[in-house]
């Protein structure tokens, strides 16, 4: 296995995909990919912040928006989708981690950058 240093949005996102992929994927390997990565992630973070992010509006819109990035892969498995769907739902992601970086770990550097136009 190998670890990536990323900021905490970052793995907050990638949580919310692999919670993702736990609500709509069958068999044992997405409950179990989830399990792993909270413990992961509760392992390096203090309980109360941990807590906080994870009710929050923040993380339940990433959720909300790589839940519809999965809907919108599914569906253009079956037929040709626009590429702009993809990354306007890539950009939001984008945004969500922006906001909960802010919010939740404004001591910390957000490792990535994106140039949008808009």
């Amino acid at each position: 296995m190998i670890s990536l240093l990323v900021d905490e949005s970052f793995a907050f996102d990638y949580l919310s995909i692999l919670k993702v992929k736990e609500l709509n994927c069958s068999g044992l390997q997405p409950k179990e990919n989830y399990k792993k990565c909270l413990s992961h992630l509760q392992e390096r973070i203090p309980k109360s912040e941990f807590d906080k992010v994870l009710s929050s509006e923040e993380y339940e819109g990433m959720i909300t928006t790589n839940g519809k990035v999965f809907l919108i892969i599914e569906e253009a498995r079956k037929r040709e989708i626009p590429a702009k769907v993809v990354d306007d739902l890539n950009n939001e992601r984008y945004f969500l981690r922006k906001k909960l970086q802010k919010k939740f770990f404004t001591g910390c550097h957000q490792t990535e950058t994106k140039t949008i136009d808009e």
